[in-house]
Parts: C-alpha cells; sequence; structure tokens
C-alpha cells in the first residue's frame, strides 16, 4: 500500500518544516506578507530552501541505497575501519 503525502513527509522533518513555513506565507500568519512583494520574497527565499533540503534529502536516500545495494553484492567486503598509519603498522609487525 502506498503511503499518503503526509506520512511521506513526516519521513522528512526539515522538509516539513519549509513546507508549514510556506504555508504560514499562504496564510499570512506573523504578517510578514502584507504586500505581495513581501510575500514573493519569503516565498522565493523558502523555495530555496525547500530545494536545499530536498537534494539534502535525496543525498542521503542516495547513499543509503548504494550502500545497502553494494554490501549486497559485497558480503566480504570491509564495511568501515580506521586504516593504520605506515609508523604504526610497522610498531605492530615489530612487536610480534
Amino acid at each position: 500500500m502506498e503511503k499518503s503525502f503526509t506520512e511521506r513527509l513526516e519521513a522528512f522533518p526539515e522538509l516539513k518544516k519549509h513546507i508549514e513555513h510556506m504555508l504560514d506565507v499562504v496564510e499570512n500568519i506573523g504578517g510578514k506578507a502584507d504586500k505581495a512583494n513581501d510575500a514573493e520574497i519569503l516565498v522565493v527565499n523558502n523555495m530555496r530552501k525547500i530545494g536545499a533540503t530536498a537534494l539534502q534529502e535525496w543525498a542521503i536516500q542516495r547513499d543509503k541505497t548504494v550502500t545497502s545495494k553494494w554490501a549486497e553484492e559485497h558480503p566480504t567486503s570491509i564495511k568501515h575501519g580506521k586504516k593504520k598509519s605506515i609508523g604504526k603498522q610497522r610498531l605492530d609487525n615489530e612487536k610480534s
């Protein structure tokens, strides 16, 4: 079953916040958009924020998808690990 718009929006709280700010402009909550010019500035600024947030969320989702796909295709790969510096490797080898 497909998720509703509300359910999908709940998954992205930062995006939801920007959408709510857009509704505030439309409803003129706070009285900041008494003139068309003021409303236009608020809408354009908010659209930029929505766009930036949407792209950031897209990148996060894309990273998760690629990472999980890689893990499925390469189950024996080392996922995360701190590499040792050459000096640390030499010290470890000398102790052995």
